[in-house]
């Protein structure tokens, strides 16, 4: 319903853009004729394509909401495999299951907001919210009493109010036990259960709630935007749009939310609050005790729900924990600090390794035994604080500590902790993860738009030389020639297009969020490829009215040039929201290779947009409506196609854009794919003026033909590839945007300048953990500590 409302408003859109025509024509007379006809052909044609594809979309939702459930069952089942990759990644980084698995454990809570077990188990004869998942036993008073981190699947699938709450301490293992927990659950569904229960069993997945905006959003419209920011094939046409509301709506998701302690008091009573009113999915939370037992809503939100918590390591478990690390010599120190844990279980130092945290501190902060002396001093602390403190401070020492051969520079240490401090302060101000695609956040945006445009000038310039020169293109525009007067054009040019490039670049949007995606017609279009190609169809055909239709008239032109801008706009933004297709999840044959490569080139926007447009100015290239060129019309509509085609290709999300893992995946990919769009767009830009140059140069008189030399052709082609190229891979790419963040933070000595290498290194440094194209400090005291130390540097 919502997406045929969008139709309607096309629709009028479309009368207004008649309107417009009627009133240029009643106003100018003769003058304003051909502008109206103009404004009537390629305003009304965009705005009835976005009218179709509205209702088209409209069809599709409500015929995937209303049929069968094959679609969706589907859509889950490749949500899960996403999921699935995701986290086994997250897992492996975190070294959850090897070297040696921690040994955590769980009990029923004991804190004031926990209830009788028996309220949260309820009467098994009668109904319950949930139904126990299959091949999951229901979960009783044995099941949820106490148990390892493998039982918590089993109080998740049994237990039929659908709501657990597992609270813990500071590094107590909360994140690693809501990893495990989803891996265990996407393994019960894939491996044991039949193909009709699978539909039964939802899809669990973990979210971060520090990314919710509680006075903007309800709880269930911030998970399907997040949902559809971070998979983007749930906002793919080929399940009916929509889709991420329509699993919620059929609970077919089970969602596991972390992160909740990093809230601040009142978000966090208005995140309860929203939780318990909206959400309809079994819902497993996991939370710092102190933040959630403080929180005035957490009595009502566990009514009824299984409240757990983690229990402390014991002396004897870390001991064992430790011995069986491979890390872990049979040193003499090590054997020390062993027998201390076991023997002494009351000690500051056993006390202070009772999480996973300092275990796994302890067990990577002293690769030389001998540095454990100092550790083991009678009376070396006083506190557990002072031990953690002490053991996070030396894991990042360690952690930038160079090789012997290369002598001690305490520069060269120095600098990396700086460096972490910073990243530290901003992670802690917005959240624990760092997703470098949104880092165009952390500095001003103007700088960046000035150094595009500049490059852009300065590429413009270099092929204005080349397309004007007389012993080059020899090209002339509006009665400029020559090289000198090529640089000055081809400068102007350049920084109109760099500015429209700069401007798409940082203003190109993921869906965050606090932004919701409606399927492939979301309603806020994607605002850099509308920057772009709006730009340049505004321009271009603002050019034509002025000099073939409007008599020199300035108002006139710009006025249509920017309808015509605004139709374009809206085509290629709606368009470039769509995902692209992932081959390895579809059948590969002739017509889904088709398929994937049309979403990559999506030919019918890019005709609409840019060869409609492009095709009528060169269709009556004298005056609208007079004297025709067909074959130049049609090369030039082909050639329009063409390039925004590619522009609105370049500016989808890559269907698995959210979940890529490994160092940098994102990062290289983007690079990658930003310069080969660039390649194509600036060559078929420049190919196609060149081309033309070649082939249909025709002084007054002559006929098409071959009749210049093939020379100028192909320095016309280089000229304007360099700057359309240049400009295409500037707007399409996150890559080449935060390079010049990272030297703006350079600059000011907050990042190095080659920030992406800094963090890959970081991770490989252990410091940082990836969860997809995201970073985040491996541990979250860690990144406390060193926040601390950026607020009040020593």
């Amino acid at each position: 319903m919502q997406t045929r409302r969008t139709g309607v408003v096309y629709l009028l859109l479309a009368l207004c853009g008649t309107a417009v025509a009627v009133w240029l024509f009643r106003a100018r007379g003769e003058d304003g004729s051909a502008v109206a006809a103009v404004v009537t052909v390629l305003l009304g044609l965009p705005t009835m394509w976005l009218t179709w594809e509205a209702f088209r979309v409209g069809r599709i939702e409500a015929r995937a909401a209303g049929g069968p459930s094959a679609q969706l069952s589907a859509a889950a089942d490749e949500l899960a495999d996403e999921v699935w990759d995701e986290l086994q990644q997250a897992a492996s980084d975190r070294q959850l299951r090897s070297p040696a698995p921690i040994p955590v454990r769980w009990r029923w809570s004991r804190s004031p907001v926990a209830g009788p077990m028996e309220a949260a188990l309820g009467d098994p004869q009668s109904l319950t919210p949930f139904s126990r998942l299959p091949q999951v036993p229901a979960s009783d008073v044995t099941t949820v009493r106490e148990g390892g981190l493998s039982d918590l699947f089993k109080v998740y699938g049994g237990l039929g109010s659908g709501r657990i709450v597992v609270l813990g301490g500071p590094g107590s293992g909360k994140s690693d036990a809501a990893i495990l927990t989803v891996l265990e659950a996407l393994k019960h569904r894939r491996d044991q259960v039949s193909d009709d229960e699978r539909d039964r069993v939802p899809v669990p997945v973990l979210l971060k709630l520090t990314t919710w905006d509680t006075g903007r959003l309800f709880f269930k419209d911030w998970v399907s935007a997040q949902l559809s920011a971070d998979h983007p094939l749930l906002r793919s046409a080929e399940y009916g749009g929509n889709v991420a509301e329509r699993l919620l709506k059929k609970h077919k998701i089970a969602l596991f939310l972390d992160g909740f302690d990093e809230l601040d008091t009142d978000l966090r009573k208005a995140a309860l609050k929203g939780i318990n009113e909206h959400a309809a999915s079994r819902v497993m939370m996991f939370t710092r005790t102190a933040e959630f037992t403080g929180t005035e809503q957490a009595a009502e939100h566990t009514r009824g729900a299984a409240v757990l918590e983690l229990t402390p390591i014991t002396g004897q478990e870390a001991a064992e924990y430790l011995r069986r690390c491979p890390s872990v010599s049979a040193a003499e120190q090590w054997e020390r600090l062993i027998c201390h844990l076991r023997d002494h279980q009351d000690s500051v130092l056993t006390q202070a390794l009772n999480s996973p945290l300092t275990l796994t501190l302890v067990r990577d902060a002293f690769p030389d035994p001998e540095t454990l002396e100092d550790f083991l001093a009678p009376g070396r602390f006083s506190s557990r604080d002072e031990v953690v403190l002490h053991l996070l401070d030396r894991f990042v020492t360690i952690a930038y500590q160079p090789p012997l051969l290369q002598g001690h520079d305490p520069s060269a240490q120095a600098r990396p902790r700086h460096w972490l401090r910073y990243l530290a302060a901003r992670l802690s101000e917005q959240g624990d993860s760092l997703d470098w695609r949104h880092l165009n956040q952390w500095a001003p945006v103007f700088p960046r738009i000035v150094a595009l445009g500049l490059i852009s000038v300065l590429t413009g310039a270099l092929g204005g030389v080349l397309a004007f020169a007389s012993w080059g293109g020899g090209y002339s525009a509006q009665g400029i020639d020559g090289a000198a007067g090529g640089a000055v054009y081809g400068a102007v040019m350049g920084l109109i297009l760099g500015g429209a490039a700069g401007l798409g670049a940082e203003f190109r949007g993921y869906g965050r969020g606090g932004r919701t995606a409606r399927g492939p017609l979301r309603r806020d279009l994607n605002p850099g490829v509308a920057i772009v190609v709006g730009s340049m169809m505004g321009f271009w055909f603002a050019d034509y009215v002025y000099t073939r239709a409007a008599d020199g008239n300035t108002a006139t032109a710009a006025f249509a040039g920017i309808l015509i801008g605004v139709g374009s706009a809206a085509v290629a933004g709606m368009a470039a929201t769509q995902g692209r297709r992932a081959r390895q999840a579809l059948r590969d044959n002739a017509w889904t290779r088709w398929k994937a490569f049309y979403s990559r080139v999506p030919l019918l926007p890019g005709a609409v947009a840019g060869g409609l447009p492009m095709g009528f100015r060169y269709l009556f290239p004298y005056e609208p409506f007079e004297r025709y060129e067909l074959a130049e019309g049609l090369w030039n509509g082909v050639w329009g196609t063409v390039i925004v085609s590619l522009i609105i290709g370049a500016g989808r999300p890559a269907s698995r854009q959210g979940i890529l893992t490994g160092r940098s995946a994102a990062w290289r990919r983007d690079r990658r794919e930003s310069i080969v769009y660039g390649l194509l767009f600036g060559l078929s830009t420049g190919a196609g003026w060149g081309l033309r140059e070649i082939f249909m140069y025709h002084p007054d008189g002559q006929e098409y033909g071959w009749q210049n030399d093939i020379l100028p052709g192909l320095f016309q082609t280089v000229g304007i590839a360099i700057p359309f190229a240049v400009g295409c891979v500037i707007a399409g790419s996150d890559y080449w945007r935060n390079t010049l963040l990272f030297l703006q933070l350079y600059l000011r000595r907050l990042l190095p300048a080659r920030g992406m290498r800094f963090f890959n290194d970081a991770y490989t440094r252990e410091i940082l953990r990836t969860e997809g194209p995201r970073y985040q400090f491996r541990h979250r005291q860690l990144q406390k500590l060193l926040a601390r130390e950026h607020r009040n540097p020593v």
